[in-house]
């Protein structure tokens, strides 16, 4: 996988603990920072298995770096064999430039694809700023079928990684019923 970056910025993959250190650095600073509690989400237990669950097979975990230090994070990780879920999508406050969190999501996207994965969701809250623009300038649509009590506003978007015409037409009659 080639990471994008710049004469002052670049992508990382996690897998160092140090670089694992600096990933829960980033979320714990995300989790501030939202509007709402994370809770729903299981946030503890994501913090204290962070390493399993972004780790492959079961996920990945990128940093941006700026002239060597951390400063965003992204994280994707399985939720089925087909469907993966962007979480953990941030840059700290004060970093301009959409290019930058545009680095952190095409990385996660070609984790996906080289993952063999269909599908990647990603439920942005308002308070994510330009993250739902960044998601759509990629080729996200919104899902209404699963938003399942989402707070914060967030619309959950997805992108189809390849066709799968078997799944097109299961949510397509009765969207409640795909299961991928």
């Amino acid at each position: 996988m080639k990471f994008p970056s710049f004469d002052y910025a670049s992508v990382i993959f996690v897998r160092k603990e140090s670089d694992f250190n600096s990933f829960k650095e980033l979320i714990l600073e995300f989790a501030i920072s939202i509007e709402f509690d994370l809770a729903y989400q299981g946030f503890l237990c994501e913090m204290s298995t962070l390493t399993e669950q972004y780790s492959s097979p079961s996920g990945a975990a990128f940093l941006l770096n700026l002239h060597g230090i951390p400063v965003g994070c992204i994280g994707i990780r399985r939720k089925t064999a087909q469907v993966a879920e962007i979480r953990r999508f941030y840059i700290r406050p004060g970093i301009v430039g959409l290019k930058y969190k545009k680095m952190l999501m095409e990385v996660a996207i070609d984790w996906a694809r080289q993952a063999g994965l269909v599908i990647v969701r990603l439920n942005p809250a308002d308070s994510m700023g330009a993250a739902p623009k960044i998601c759509i300038d990629n080729g996200f649509h919104e899902n209404n079928s699963q938003r399942n009590g989402i707070p914060g506003g967030a619309k959950m978007l997805e992108l189809w990684l390849e066709k799968n015409p078997e799944y097109q037409i299961r949510s397509a009659v009765n969207p409640a019923a795909v299961s991928l």
